[in-house]
């Protein structure tokens, strides 16, 4: 599986399941554990936080790949155009666009490892912190600590504080695109 989704609090639902030619609704009555102490309220907090750390991941996932893809697509552009000389400055825009997008991509991500078994890897970085930080918060007790609490707010303040360097690379590409 992925990690879209978490435990729901108690409650009613409705499940729908789709076919080829049919869907098919259900109630379905999710009860609280009842060796486990938590309220409604507890399960309230969790299920909004839980939502929200979903969201910065989203964020950051959609962000970082288009960050790569992007850099891949400027090197592409570096490859075709090496050997132009009436390209300079377009060689010279793509080239610190990749530099932001890598000094960007520091401290959110584990540096790409060579060898055969190479991918999009996020463990190391603050991507990976967050979502070790929430599957921590999606337990089966409903209390969100303090610790949970204060990290997270900390993982989206340094979120937060990339976001002008992004949209710098936002601003670089346009510009480069329009120069087309």
């Amino acid at each position: 599986g992925d990690l879209r989704g978490s435990m729901v609090p108690p409650g009613e639902y409705s499940i729908m399941l789709y076919g080829d030619k049919d869907t098919v609704v259900a109630k379905a009555l999710v009860l609280a554990n009842p060796k486990i102490v938590g309220t409604p309220e507890d399960y309230t907090l969790q299920s909004i936080k839980l939502e929200e750390m979903e969201t910065v991941i989203q964020e950051m996932h959609r962000t970082i790949s288009n960050r790569r893809e992007w850099r891949t697509w400027l090197i592409g552009l570096l490859e075709l155009y090496e050997q132009s000389t009436d390209h300079g400055e377009m060689i010279s825009n793509a080239k610190n666009i990749i530099a932001k997008i890598n000094d960007w991509e520091k401290g959110l991500t584990q540096p790409a490892h060579q060898g055969t078994q190479d991918a999009i890897v996020y463990k190391h970085g603050l991507h990976a912190e967050l979502l070790d930080l929430k599957m921590r918060a999606d337990a089966l007790d409903p209390r969100i600590t303090l610790g949970v609490t204060n990290r997270f707010n900390d993982i989206r303040k340094i979120w937060n504080r990339k976001k002008p360097a992004n949209q710098a690379i936002n601003q670089a590409m346009l510009s480069l695109m329009s120069s087309f």
